[in-house]
C-alpha cells in the first residue's frame, strides 16, 4: 500500500511538472508570436 502511495505521489509531481513546462513553453512561444 505504501509502495503504491508513494508511486501515486510521484505521477502526480510527474505529470504536474510536465504540464508546467508545456505550459511555459506555449506561453513563451505566445509572447514570441505578440512581438
Amino acid at each position: 500500500m505504501k509502495r503504491w502511495g508513494s508511486m501515486g505521489a510521484f505521477k502526480v509531481v510527474f505529470s504536474r511538472s510536465t504540464a508546467m513546462e508545456l505550459n511555459s513553453r506555449i506561453t513563451l512561444e505566445w509572447q514570441w508570436r505578440k512581438h
